[in-house]
């Protein structure tokens, strides 16, 4: 982030910080402002503002990157004293001058517009209260859907309740208006905010519980399907391929020294600058996740208007790509998808990946099968119309269908699927 101004606010009681994302170049606006007040016994109520009672000393504290409130005052012993803390959050793209992108042109008018909604949230509220009453109310209504009851295993019913916090966190009916996704437990955890493949065990839950958050997640991953296309080129197959980790564009947003030690010419990588993936990862389960929910997303909910206009082109895209990544092998009689780093990431062939990922092939194999089996579900003028925008001739069609009949799946002498060729050894 780049700091662009902080200090008191210029409109308003209180501070305000402004910044600006040093990539995308979104505006960001904190105002915040603070009121002191001393607490009666616990078992009254909370008086009205008495800061006018009490000797407080308030000064504005600055720093180049950061801005501060500071109280000084007499306390009391025994007396206890609370501070709220109430805070306005605002960026570029939810104004109307920067919704787009912000230029020389519009920044000032974006900057003005900030400072203007950042203050105006927080002018007719003048207690914690007033806010925090209807977040736990807004609380209380997503619990008494999603809750689970475990009866006989405490544990479970904690932990549980727990992952159906995080979840809660991450998205719900309330962010079913953004163009957020299914991010991994939203902003709390450590690397998480992206949307990843994750959201195949995500999208169960909230397909039960709140499924417009379903078909808003699938809304974004089709407003990002020009990007995968643009993946799945660059990395030298048709089709579409979805990165690893998903943000704002599309764009690989995973870092090489996350998780993976090695170049695409097989050189180490140097941690100290680490380098972005973008097309290089070869984590292709990814797509699986994609077209996966798709295809749950129509079997439970049937909307055909949303299959013909939202997800078949991105499904047949993703099948594209398993059809351009599957070379047939003479030796085996089989076809074969080879450097594929799979689920188990820490099995990553210092970063060339694997042949035959046995879960990668088995979901590409169920995949094409599924597609050629909606395909014969929608009317003629659809299927046309969706296998002329990509290219699919009915060639290809006919490839799909050998691919999913012939994929190479490896056992070991036991029976069991290799995780991918030469596991056992």
């Amino acid at each position: 982030l780049e700091v662009l101004s902080a200090g008191a606010s210029t409109r308003a009681d209180g501070i305000s910080l402004v910044c600006r994302t040093s990539q995308s170049n979104i505006y960001i606006t904190t105002y915040a402002k603070h009121r002191f007040v001393p607490f009666k016994d616990k078992d009254k109520s909370v008086p009205e503002n008495l800061e006018g009672k009490v000797d407080v000393v308030d000064d504005v504290l600055e720093g180049d990157t950061w801005v501060a409130e500071q109280f000084v005052f007499p306390a009391k012993q025994a007396q206890p004293y609370t501070l709220e803390k109430l805070v306005s959050v605002y960026t570029s793209r939810e104004t109307s001058e920067g919704a787009v992108r912000v230029t020389d042109a519009n920044q000032g008018k974006v900057l003005k517009s900030l400072d203007m909604l950042t203050t105006k949230e927080l002018r007719l509220i003048q207690k914690f209260q007033q806010v925090n009453s209807p977040h736990v109310a807004s609380w209380a209504e997503l619990w008494e859907k999603a809750d689970l009851f475990i009866e006989g295993d405490r544990l479970a019913q904690k932990m549980a309740r727990l992952n159906t916090y995080h979840l809660l966190a991450a998205a719900s009916h309330h962010t079913k208006d953004l163009d957020v996704g299914l991010p991994v437990k939203g902003l709390a955890g450590d690397g998480c905010g992206d949307v990843m493949w994750d959201e195949i065990f995500q999208f169960p839950f909230f397909l039960s519980k709140f499924p417009q958050v379903c078909r808003n997640h699938l809304q974004y991953r089709a407003r990002r399907l020009g990007r995968a296309k643009q993946n799945a080129a660059l990395a030298g197959f048709k089709g579409a391929l979805y990165p690893f980790h998903s943000g704002q564009t599309g764009e690989e947003t995973c870092w090489a020294s996350d998780w993976m030690s090695l170049t695409d010419a097989g050189g180490p990588l140097d941690e100290s600058e680490p380098t972005p993936l973008h097309w290089t990862t070869r984590s292709f389960h990814v797509n699986h996740a994609v077209f996966y929910n798709c295809w749950r997303f129509h079997q439970e909910i049937n909307d055909m208007e949303f299959l013909h206009n939202t997800l078949l082109e991105m499904m047949l895209a993703i099948a594209m790509f398993w059809q351009s990544a599957a070379e047939w092998c003479e030796e085996t009689g089989r076809y074969s998808i080879t450097g594929v780093v799979g689920p188990d990431r820490f099995h990553e062939n210092q970063g060339r990946g694997n042949h035959n990922n046995g879960y990668t092939n088995v979901m590409a194999a169920w995949c094409l099968d599924k597609m050629l089996e909606l395909l014969e579900t929608v009317s003629p003028a659809v299927c046309a119309s969706v296998t002329e925008r990509l290219e699919v001739t009915p060639e290809v069609l006919l490839r799909m269908r050998d691919i999913s009949r012939r994929l190479q799946v490896e056992f070991n002498e036991e029976g069991v699927i290799m995780q991918f060729h030469g596991y056992d050894e």
